[in-house]
């Protein structure tokens, strides 16, 4: 699936199309969204930088303020990983994300996947 797939189908868990996925579907739209940011971030270091894909996510979100001048794309890509990445981990002590977070993070998603790096 391409990203733009995935956080359609993480939508369309947000917004009820899954009724078997009661109690989890916080869980299933973290982790589609989160699959879809590591496709957009492989997309766009293929078109920039195609070594930074061997680097680590983490060395990854460092540097992608180096190479994408749009802080606010930046930001919001830096902070939808690590709220999907935490979401994405199950502990019995915590909530999971509301679907107004999980909204802003897939919105972060979707700007990264229409970001056209070569512009």
């Amino acid at each position: 699936m391409t990203a733009a797939e995935l956080t359609q189908a993480a939508r369309a868990i947000l917004h009820g199309g899954a009724a078997t996925l009661t109690g989890i579907w916080p869980r299933a739209v973290a982790l589609l969204g989160r699959q879809a940011l590591e496709h957009g971030l492989d997309d766009l270091w293929r078109a920039l930088a195609p070594r930074m894909r061997d680097a680590s996510r983490h060395a990854q979100l460092v540097c992608l303020g180096a190479f994408v001048r749009d802080e606010a794309l930046v930001s919001g890509i830096r902070h939808a990983w690590h709220g999907l990445s935490r979401a994405c981990h199950h502990h019995a002590y915590e909530l999971p994300p509301t679907a107004e977070e999980l909204g802003r993070w897939l919105d972060a998603v979707d700007r990264l996947v229409a970001f056209d790096p070569l512009r």
